[in-house]
């Protein structure tokens, strides 16, 4: 069983220009184009590219290849631009299935997760001579995680919330969105 991660980055300024007024509600996010998000993950997880079919790797429509028993991890991070933005993806969920043998079911509902972990900064200045030095921070990481647990290829909804801070440091929520990429899982064969 592996563990696949996949980072998912939002060209937030993109998408606050192009929905000027996104829903301000979480159980009816505004639909986006899937030129705004750009999903990266380990490439031997990624669906092999074709000369029919190119990579989806940093695409918005990401095509996974996973087992059976996998775990999957999404994490997020904001292209703000010149704009302090911030994205929380907050909920996924299946729409369209062809699993085998249950075609509503490729993977666990995704559950939102929050792991305390150490993570290396630099010390600064970078000393002229010798090899620079690094310090441990203790961070709170949100994610969200399913577990791979079908054949076949999903279509789900991943839905999330803008958040800008203002003037002040005060933290609000500028909208609520969505769009859905695919997951496939195959099938092991055996080989001659």
């Amino acid at each position: 069983m592996s563990t696949i991660n996949i980072v998912i980055v939002f060209d937030t300024q993109s998408i606050i220009g192009a929905y000027g007024s996104p829903s301000q509600t979480s159980s009816s996010p505004t639909p986006i184009g899937h030129q705004y998000t750009y999903m990266v993950t380990q490439p031997g997880y990624v669906v092999p590219a074709t000369s029919s079919t190119p990579t989806t790797q940093a695409t918005g429509n990401l095509n996974i290849l996973a087992d059976t028993g996998d775990i999957i991890q999404w994490t997020a991070c904001a292209l703000s631009g010149d704009l302090q933005t911030y994205v929380i993806p907050y909920a996924i969920s299946p729409f369209s299935s062809t699993g085998s043998p249950n075609p509503t079911v490729v993977t666990s509902t995704p559950v939102p997760l929050l792991i305390t972990e150490s993570s290396p900064y630099p010390v600064l200045p970078f000393p002229s001579s010798g090899n620079p030095s690094c310090k441990l921070q203790t961070l709170q990481n949100y994610l969200l995680q399913a577990t791979v647990s079908n054949y076949g290829t999903e279509t789900y909804g991943i839905s999330f919330m803008i958040l800008q801070q203002q003037q002040g440091g005060t933290i609000t929520t500028l909208g609520y969105y969505n769009w859905d990429p695919t997951i496939t899982v195959t099938q092991p064969t055996i080989g001659s």
